[in-house]
């Protein structure tokens, strides 16, 4: 009996570990997807309008990218969603999703000062798609997911769009998953326990049944 509750347990281990793979996979690509859907939808001759300094704020360019990537920030149900360039090898942050006054947002021009390398090698060629995380950074902890926005005629990155989802979300996410083989697997233990107990009640009275009438 106790290598079936072991089995039971292990089995339940086992399909939760393969949820939360299979889980994280889809919600990787699902970011992904939202990003690339993004970076295709923003108009890209609005990045060359704008000087990636704090001057931009003033810049209707700056201000309709703003509002496009909030509306879809709001729209996917990500708070972050954010644009990068680089200058001189440094990475610059460009328009976002955030609201003014956000401990995310970061005014044009600022320096993202230790970007996780794989950011940096984004935007170099050939361009790529990629999700990491989770993982920190100046900004907090992250599942992040990129896209690059090309110049059209010379195919080399202009911008590169990201969308962040906070670990602390990310995790959430992945443990509400983790708790339905869990529990299915504590309830199906406890039903053979129950079973058993209700066979040992039955075949006790049983005895005690036995040896009254023996007496009488």
């Amino acid at each position: 009996m106790l290598v079936l509750i072991f089995l039971i347990i292990f089995g339940g281990v086992a399909v939760a570990h393969w949820r939360i793979e299979m889980v994280s996979q889809q919600m990787r690509q699902q970011l992904l997807s939202q990003v690339e859907m993004v970076s295709l939808n923003l108009n890209f001759r609005l990045f060359q309008e704008l000087s990636f300094t704090p001057q931009d704020l003033e810049n209707p360019s700056f201000q309709r990218l703003h509002n496009q990537m909030a509306a879809y920030a709001q729209t996917f149900e990500h708070r972050s969603i954010y644009t990068m360039v680089i200058r001189s090898g440094k990475i610059l942050f460009g328009p976002d999703s955030l609201k003014s006054g956000d401990f995310l947002a970061r005014d044009p021009g600022a320096v993202y000062k230790n970007p996780p390398e794989a950011v940096r090698q984004l935007f170099e060629l050939p361009s790529k798609k990629l999700v990491i995380g989770p993982y920190h950074s100046e900004r907090g902890n992250f599942v992040s997911a990129y896209a690059p926005i090309l110049q059209p005629q010379s195919e080399r990155v202009l911008v590169i769009v990201a969308m962040d989802m906070e670990a602390r979300q990310w995790h959430q996410k992945l443990q509400q998953k983790l708790w339905t083989p869990l529990l299915f697997s504590v309830g199906l233990i406890a039903l053979i326990l129950g079973e058993i107990i209700c066979s040992r009640n039955a075949a006790a009275g049983e005895i005690l049944s036995s040896l009254t009438k023996g007496k009488l």
